[in-house]
């Protein structure tokens, strides 16, 4: 590529703030070649995890790194959705403005905990937040910034995250919190189905005599022995927090019930295991994360799956901690508004 073609397309990237010169190289003949390497020291991605109880805002930097954030407590069951989103963007764009001038929002990713509609891009029917089907939340954050936006369910936006640290090309991941949610990662690609309820494996059924009904209305799913909402329900505490704690201070009647609950969701992975054979289970979420779980989880699974299946998987705790579904979210921001044909149409050229 001669000179003049190849500055001909460096100048558009410059402008657009994608790429920079950061010195010349020394030559022994002709003239130095000057070094030119991708921009990512100011672009920044606005990610809104929302789950049932809890919601989490940040600003990521373009490779997933966490800059400034805050956490607020939400009521998806009983709330408006514009009382629940509204407060979550006006802490957005506090937090941005508290960040360098030279910062440039190039995105907002969001986190729900429903299916979200591939057709649609809005959310899909979920019990557990009536007041959101087919809520426009992309409409509602671009009124505010004029940028791309993507939703995405929340523990498929987690296993984006953990993928993200983890080595393995086939990753399954699941968010255990106050619902049970799953999302599966292949060599980068995150599987999101064909109505885009991938990975809701809360409301598989593995009882049916005698089973306790389920807040979708069917008796027996797995989420009604092992939710936290479940779980606080069935040890009358106030929240998940509390579970936590009294896990932590060894209360024998919490120990058991997560260990219990832990034996139900092994049982269910170890199917999923067997279908997927996946190289790592990471284990999300504030009630994944526990060490009591995590190993439950692990044996149950290996008593039950064959050991062709179990035999290099390895059962982890989440790396990423609480940072998981917003690492998750900024990452598929960025790997949106990097491609190709995506910068091709912001610079103005036919793809």
């Amino acid at each position: 590529m001669s000179r003049p073609t190849l500055l001909a397309r460096l100048v558009p990237l410059v402008n657009a703030g994608l790429v920079y010169e950061t010195g010349s190289l020394a030559s022994s003949r002709g003239r130095p070649a000057q070094l030119i390497r991708f921009d990512d020291r100011w672009l920044r991605v606005l990610a809104v995890d929302i789950g049932h109880t809890r919601a989490r805002v940040g600003v990521i930097d373009i490779h997933g790194r966490e800059l400034r954030s805050r956490q607020a407590l939400v009521d998806m069951y009983h709330s408006e959705a514009d009382a629940t989103l509204l407060p979550l963007l006006d802490a957005g764009a506090e937090l941005l403005a508290q960040g360098d001038p030279q910062e440039r929002l190039v995105g907002v990713g969001t986190g729900l905990p429903a299916p979200i509609d591939p057709r649609t891009g809005r959310p899909g029917r979920m019990w557990t937040m009536p007041r959101w089907k087919d809520y426009p939340v992309t409409e509602r954050i671009r009124q505010r910034w004029q940028v791309p936006v993507l939703l995405e369910n929340d523990a498929r936006a987690l296993a984006i995250g953990e993928a993200s640290v983890h080595t393995a090309g086939t990753l399954l991941a699941v968010k255990w919190a106050h619902g049970l949610g799953a999302g599966l990662v292949v060599d980068g690609m995150l599987l999101g189905g064909e109505d885009g309820a991938a990975g809701d494996i809360g409301h598989i059924r593995i009882a049916s005599d005698h089973a306790p009904r389920c807040r979708c209305g069917q008796y027996g799913c797995v989420a009604a022995y092992a939710s936290g909402h479940a779980l606080t329900q069935q040890l009358k505490l106030s929240s998940l927090d509390e579970l936590v704690a009294r896990d932590q201070a060894g209360d024998a009647r919490v120990t058991e019930a997560l260990t219990t609950a832990a034996r139900h969701v092994g049982t269910v992975l170890a199917a999923l295991s067997s279908m997927l054979n996946p190289g790592s289970l990471v284990l999300g979420g504030i009630i994944g994360r526990i060490p009591t779980v995590v190993e439950a989880v692990d044996e149950q699974l290996r008593r039950t799956a064959l050991s062709a299946i179990t035999a290099t998987l390895k059962v982890t705790p989440g790396a990423l901690g609480e940072h998981a579904v917003t690492t998750g979210l900024a990452r598929k921001v960025a790997d949106h508004v990097l491609r190709p044909d995506v910068v091709d149409a912001a610079l103005g050229r036919a793809v």
